[in-house]
């Protein structure tokens, strides 16, 4: 990062978090919005980064193409799950009882449908192993956890 001269942080995210976020923490350089269009309305990012988001998303291919539509010479996606099947599959993930009661809907990407949205528009540069997240299995679907950075063509 050494030639990045300056670096500002727009953070989307939910309502609860917006607020707490602009009344604790926000400055200059960190800054929370309550949607994209809020965001893109006050600046014009470079980099779009979806760390273990986009899975929780209701419309998450609408929303790549709102941050393909804006222009960002960069996304990064980390900590998503894949799988190799031909279709994206809606499932439930539950949270270990031990951290608190719940459960989300998420969703596990089909690795080529989640690639062929980019291509036309960015060039994957690298992807790699989320090493972190591991794989899994929902009844019979195995899934891994990726992570990609594209670049605008």
């Amino acid at each position: 990062l050494s030639v990045v001269h300056s670096l500002t942080w727009c953070i989307v995210e939910q309502e609860k978090f917006v607020r707490r976020g602009r009344d604790m923490f926000e400055t200059e350089q960190l800054r929370f919005f309550y949607s994209l269009e809020e965001c893109f309305g006050a600046t014009k990012p470079d980099v779009a980064l979806f760390s273990s988001v986009l899975q929780y998303i209701e419309a998450p291919f609408d929303l790549l193409r709102s941050v393909m539509n804006s222009g960002a010479p960069y996304i990064i996606v980390d900590r998503t799950p894949f799988s190799a099947m031909g279709v994206d599959r809606l499932c439930v993930q539950h949270v270990p009882a031990e951290i608190y009661p719940a459960s989300y809907p998420c969703w596990i990407f089909s690795e080529t449908k989640f690639k062929a949205c980019l291509q036309g528009d960015y060039e994957l540069v690298a992807d790699f192993d989320g090493t972190v997240d591991g794989s899994g299995s929902v009844d019979d679907l195995a899934f891994y956890h990726r992570g990609m950075f594209w670049k605008r063509r």
